[in-house]
């Protein structure tokens, strides 16, 4: 949880100082994740005893929620890191072809890995 926290404050600090928000947005930003992260880790606590994962609307719910989530990381990915990075490529066709090469070498990596790691959740 701690680590969750600690990438999520870092996260939206490198984004405050990259902006150059005003002070005041910055507070409004840091003082919403300040109050809502233990917020949701407080309603999450105190629904746990309740909540039903193998039914239908927390099912429904989660699929929809990592839709989101996947739609919103393959944009990041592909829109903005890959665009701004690939599209400031100075190297020949040999540079192009071998990072395009790491490219699917990570994304084969990342599959494999979620492969195993979902394989690994049901076994139990």
């Amino acid at each position: 949880m701690f680590s969750t926290m600690l990438r999520g404050a870092i996260g939206l600090g490198s984004v405050i100082v990259k902006a150059r928000f005003s002070n005041l947005k910055s507070i409004v930003m840091i003082s919403t994740y300040a109050i809502t992260v233990p917020l949701g880790i407080a309603i999450g606590m105190g629904t746990a005893t309740t909540y039903n994962g193998e039914s239908v609307g927390a099912l429904t719910v989660q699929g929809i929620l990592n839709s989101i989530s996947g739609g919103l990381l393959l944009y990041i990915a592909l829109v903005q890191m890959l665009a701004q990075d690939f599209g400031q490529m100075t190297g020949g066709l040999l540079v192009r072809l071998g990072m395009y090469f790491m490219l699917c070498l990570g994304a084969v990596s990342m599959m494999l890995i979620a492969l195993y790691g979902e394989g690994d959740e049901h076994s139990h």
